[in-house]
């Protein structure tokens, strides 16, 4: 059209045609707008018609252009706007999410100081009633050393004059014996007790030189010699409370009583370890008959094993070339 535009009769065939493929077919509006641009050219002076016809389908076409922009654009900004409605709903929902943190971290620390508080509350009251427990063991022990101890030794000054004199017969005598012996094991079962509530025996030193000192005045004047071993590697400031010291220390004299009575040895070895870190084991081994467990202590022995299941031990009594007692337990920094 545009190549012919002299020849009019030519120009309005292939307008003609344009216009019957436009109707037939699908055409894209920038086609559609260029040829209705180039007939507005051609025609323009000699067809009023086709020229006002091609400008109305331009501007219907600029029209519905512009209205399928707006509306992308509306689409646009809708879906713009869906999409930071959705940011923002993230955004609340995250500070919802922190603000419930923020508040079971509070509520944790809250319980936490209040925890801590009933448990300094406890200890405080805890040390409180260890501190009127030890002032009361220490006045216990303060009276029984001077109104019981004293009483006890004046029994004893007593029966030792009463022995030496001359106008008492035989029979009072025996009694006179039996009454010093038994003032003097109880002045020695009343001093094992004092020694056990004083709370600063507590180490193994302070025990071991108790009983080392103790054996020695009880083996002093009889047919055992004493040995006492005590291994290089023994922690000695680990810690015996008192009723473990009590109890560790009477078991160990009724060995030694038992020793002395039936064993018919010339030694007895003390031999102190410490195994596994914090067990305490303490072996009395004598050279003696090695007589029978059971007849050997008696009715001692059930007393015996009482008192190491009390310190939570263990008892081993074995017959070999002597008589062997073991006796471990447990101790504390």
């Amino acid at each position: 059209m545009e190549c012919h535009k002299e020849e009019l009769m030519l120009c309005e065939e292939f307008y003609n045609l344009g216009l019957q493929m436009m109707q037939q077919h699908i055409i894209n509006s920038a086609y559609k707008r260029l040829f209705f641009m180039k007939a507005l050219q051609v025609f323009k002076g000699s067809d009023e018609k086709k020229v006002i016809f091609s400008q109305t389908k331009i501007i219907e076409m600029d029209a519905e252009t512009q209205a399928k922009g707006n509306l992308y654009f509306q689409t646009f900004t809708d879906q713009y706007i869906r999409n930071e409605k959705k940011l923002l709903s993230l955004e609340v929902l995250k500070l919802k999410k922190q603000k419930d943190i923020v508040i079971f971290q509070l509520l944790i620390a809250v319980l936490l100081v209040i925890l801590l508080a009933l448990a300094v509350m406890y200890i405080r009251r805890k040390n409180k009633i260890n501190s009127t427990l030890l002032n009361q063991k220490n006045e216990i022990s303060k009276d029984l050393h001077d109104d019981i101890g004293s009483g006890i030794s004046s029994i004893l000054i007593h029966s030792d004059l009463l022995q030496k004199n001359s106008q008492s017969d035989e029979k009072q005598k025996v009694l006179l014996n039996k009454i010093s012996g038994t003032a003097k094991e109880v002045s020695q079962r009343i001093n094992t007790f004092v020694w056990s509530l004083d709370a600063e025996n507590n180490t193994l030193r302070d025990f071991m030189e108790y009983l080392k000192l103790y054996a020695e005045n009880l083996f002093e004047g009889t047919p055992l010699e004493l040995r006492f071993i005590e291994h290089e590697t023994t922690q000695k400031h680990l810690l015996i409370d008192g009723k473990t010291r009590k109890n560790l220390f009477f078991s160990i004299k009724e060995i030694f009583n038992n020793s002395l009575k039936h064993s018919k040895a010339d030694t007895i070895t003390i031999t102190v370890t410490i195994i596994e870190r914090k067990n305490l084991q303490i072996e009395i081994k004598d050279n003696g008959i090695g007589i029978l467990v059971q007849h050997y202590f008696g009715n001692g022995l059930k007393n015996l094993q009482k008192r190491v299941e009390e310190m939570h031990g263990t008892i081993i009594i074995e017959t070999n070339n002597g008589l062997s007692t073991r006796i471990q337990i447990p101790l504390s920094d």
